[in-house]
């Protein structure tokens, strides 16, 4: 499934980060390039697990809640290429602007205390795209988490608004359907914070024209506990230890098959008919 090689792949970028990070703060690097190379890498590591985040959701989302069959090429490709292209071609640009122009005299210092100049450019080719993935990452938090609600009052209203009743298939695969969309709708929110902390705390930098120590140790402590969080959060969450533990077991009891064994284009199909289902119950 997409959404758990996302996941993965998630956490292979932020273990990487994390080397990248060290090796920028051990190593003695006074040269140009490889300055420029390792602030452009460091913010494309540190802005694309956000957006990764965002593609588990709204996979799920176009999957689930509006019955795009997720079996096509082209759905999967454009979603892809709106998480990443924000996430790389505007931090490639410290690759080619020139240092004066970013209010640099070197790449070598764009971890020092930023001037007007060099805070604008920030904004340019970071700031800018974190706020753009909080923006995509709550709408949709917002998004799942109202599908729930009211699906689940819908389910649990039959009995008021007409004397038909759902049948157990319709209301396990409603609830399942929610216990999916529940499990992954906190993904973007590790990201979110920890990525806007860091944005506030360099506008204190920008404003107060100095260094916060504790505000800074905070700062990177988040940075590189999010893949710590985002692993518990995936796979401490009920669905996918059951699916887990379906999987383990398939070949000792292959009779215990359930929802969360089938495709997701399946899944995305028999959401389909209970939405139908319900629509023509409540007329």
């Amino acid at each position: 499934m997409p959404v758990f090689q996302a996941v993965l792949v998630l956490q292979a970028l932020m273990i990487i980060r994390s080397a990248v990070e060290i090796t920028a703060s051990t190593a003695d690097i006074s040269s140009e390039i490889p300055c420029r190379v390792l602030v452009s890498l460091s913010l494309c590591l540190a802005i694309l697990p956000a957006y990764l985040c965002n593609f588990c959701l709204i996979y799920l989302q176009l999957s689930l809640l509006h019955r795009h069959l997720v079996t096509r090429r082209w759905p999967r490709v454009v979603l892809v290429l709106m998480c990443v292209i924000p996430a790389v071609v505007p931090e490639s640009f410290i690759l080619f602007i020139p240092t004066k122009q970013a209010g640099l005299q070197s790449y070598c210092n764009y971890d020092s205390v930023p001037s007007t100049r060099l805070y604008g450019f920030k904004w340019l080719v970071c700031y800018t795209w974190i706020i753009l993935a909080g923006i995509i990452g709550i709408t949709s938090m917002v998004t799942s988490v109202v599908h729930v609600h009211r699906s689940s009052a819908e389910v649990g209203d039959y009995t008021t608004e007409s004397s038909s009743k759902p049948s157990n298939g319709t209301k396990r695969q409603t609830r399942l359907t929610n216990r999916i969309l529940i499990s992954v709708v906190w993904f973007p929110l590790v990201p979110i914070v920890s990525l806007y902390f860091n944005v506030i705390h360099n506008t204190l930098r920008f404003v107060h024209q100095r260094d916060f120590p504790s505000v800074d140790r905070a700062d990177t402590v988040l940075q590189f506990l999010q893949a710590l969080f985002v692993s518990l959060a995936f796979f401490v969450s009920p669905p996918v230890r059951r699916a887990l533990e379906e999987l383990t077991h398939r070949e000792e009891n292959p009779e215990r098959s359930g929802y969360l064994q089938m495709p997701l284009d399946q899944l995305s199909q028999k959401s389909t008919q209970i939405h139908s289902t319900l629509s023509s119950v409540r007329i």
